[in-house]
């Protein structure tokens, strides 16, 4: 935040934080924990809001607004009535049970007596526990088993409503767990960390996961060698991977120019192809 200015209106409102309370004991009193940022150290069932306010003149309007995905989707306001300075602790709490996978935001609005507007908002992630932090849309993350799953398979995760579609990719993946004794999916970490390298590194006319060499990427891993050969002067730029392991090797050829690889022969995407860790 920058504090060139911050004492020059007559309203002051500090950052939004996300506070964790532990229960208090017969030896100490409730200890509030404040997390500034969107990065939660664990799961909350529920959220607890504060942001700090000073004020020369009054009344105060409060407005808080929910965003999911920068779409509003819930909208609160209060009033202060009193007309003197105030130094407020603004606090909201707020249930995640029936927030919906997705990024969100929380934005406070303090409008004064002499029409000054400040704000401030705190961003978090609500995801079930058991799903890669690299997901970050759960249509987007059925989308992009289509080279794991089949057809079939995704229609019907597709079509599902809210609660059966997460059961079904639940499902999925945990046919797939190497480790289902555990809270963690080793398998669908690795899988979305690929997703995320080829949408990182692969992006263009389409996003990385949806071109070849994403889907390559995703199926296979890191080459364990690449072969790359973009200044040819009788043919065009492309490149070769080379699995070892596998005894696989894909060409990729630039057909256009303009930098999207394709590979020099169609693959079967969908068919029973092994997953390789």
């Amino acid at each position: 935040r920058d504090y060139s200015d911050y004492y020059s209106k007559s309203s002051v409102l500090g950052d939004v934080g996300i506070i964790k309370t532990e229960s208090s004991t017969a030896d100490s009193a409730g200890v509030h924990t404040v997390f500034w940022g969107n990065q939660l150290p664990e799961p909350l069932d529920t959220l607890h809001f504060q942001a700090y306010l000073l004020g020369e003149i009054g009344p105060y309007e409060v407005q808080y607004r929910l965003l999911k995905d920068e779409t509003p989707v819930y909208y609160f306001s209060t009033k202060i009535e009193s007309a003197l300075p105030v130094d407020s602790l603004l606090q909201l709490k707020m249930a995640t049970t029936n927030m919906s996978f997705g990024n969100y935001a929380l934005e406070l609005s303090v409008r004064d007596g002499s029409g000054t507007t400040v704000a401030s908002r705190a961003k978090f992630r609500v995801h079930w526990q058991g799903v890669s932090g690299n997901v970050q849309n759960m249509t987007t993350a059925i989308q992009q088993l289509r080279y794991i799953a089949s057809d079939k398979q995704l229609n019907k995760m597709l079509k599902a409503k809210s609660d059966k579609q997460r059961k079904l990719f639940m499902d999925f993946w945990h046919a797939k767990d190497p480790t289902p004794a555990t809270t963690e999916n080793e398998l669908m970490d690795e899988y979305y960390r690929r997703v995320r390298f080829a949408d990182e590194h692969y992006s263009g006319v389409r996003e990385g996961w949806q071109t070849d060499m994403g889907a390559i990427y995703i199926l296979f891993g890191p080459p364990d060698e690449i072969e790359r050969r973009p200044f040819e002067i009788d043919s065009k730029p492309y490149e070769v991977w080379y699995y070892f392991e596998i005894n696989q090797q894909f060409v990729f050829i630039d057909f256009t120019g303009f930098g999207e690889y394709r590979l020099s022969e169609p693959f079967n995407f969908q068919r029973n192809w092994e997953y390789h860790p």
